[in-house]
């Protein structure tokens, strides 16, 4: 009996210092990934957005943030982005057609399709900074966006590696 009890000791004991090897590895794991998210909020802090383009559906999410110099890809709900380097000419590009645009009637254009009430399509918006105001679209049907901003969804959309 008393060996009984010596053998489970030494296992519990053993399994504990095990556990708390494991406790260690996942918690360096996890500071790691907080210092990348963190990094990618730093940078994100010193310059701010021009377009946020955001579309999703049930299992589906896909955002798309332009800034002066790069870009950030994510997938996934609170998820740490993906930064992707874009063109000065495609920012020049973007900044030219959001100043062809009336930006306070931007939440006014209709969607043409209404396939994302029945999950046909994905619903999507974009978004757009100017002057430290944000105008956001109407949710419309990802790959369907009103004709005025038509041009504007097709740039952002071309600056994705992932088409």
């Amino acid at each position: 009996m008393k060996i009984t009890a010596l053998i489970f000791s030494l296992f519990v004991l053993t399994s504990c210092c095990a556990n708390k090897e494991t406790v260690k590895s996942d918690n360096i794991t996890e500071n790691k990934m907080e210092a990348d998210r963190l990094k990618l909020k730093t940078d994100a802090l010193q310059e701010s957005p021009i377009v946020i383009y955001g579309s999703h559906t049930r299992g589906y999410h896909f955002t798309l943030t332009v800034y002066n110099s790069y870009a950030t890809i994510s997938k996934e709900y609170n998820g740490t982005p993906k930064k992707i380097e874009v063109k000065h000419e495609d920012i020049i590009e973007i900044k030219d057609i959001i100043s062809k645009l009336t930006l306070k009637d931007i939440n006014s254009y209709e969607a043409p399709t209404k396939k994302r009430f029945y999950d046909g399509a994905p619903h999507t918006t974009i978004s757009v900074f100017s002057s430290n105001e944000k105008f956001t679209s109407q949710t419309f049907d990802g790959g369907f966006p009103p004709k005025p901003l038509a041009d504007l969804v097709n740039k952002v959309l071309s600056l994705s590696p992932e088409k």
